[in-house]
């Protein structure tokens, strides 16, 4: 019965079945999963920039305070 179920479809009012509009649903939710991802990743590239510059920084700091110490 869902076989021969059609749907209107929402851009030119041609007919799909249930099956095809799910895949297209699926298909929209993939690629927006997928650019979340690379956006997360470009982030994580990101902090460990930043944490790698923290550490250089209190690395130097502590040599610092290491050379007024003596």
């Amino acid at each position: 019965m869902l076989t021969n179920l059609r749907l209107p479809h929402r851009t030119d009012g041609a007919v799909i079945s249930l099956v095809e509009r799910q895949v297209a649903v699926l298909r929209q939710k993939n690629n927006a999963l997928e650019r979340k991802l690379l956006d997360l990743i470009e982030v994580a590239r990101s902090n460990e920039q930043l944490v790698a510059k923290i550490h250089a920084l209190a690395t130097q700091l502590q040599a610092t305070r290491s050379r007024e110490d003596a």
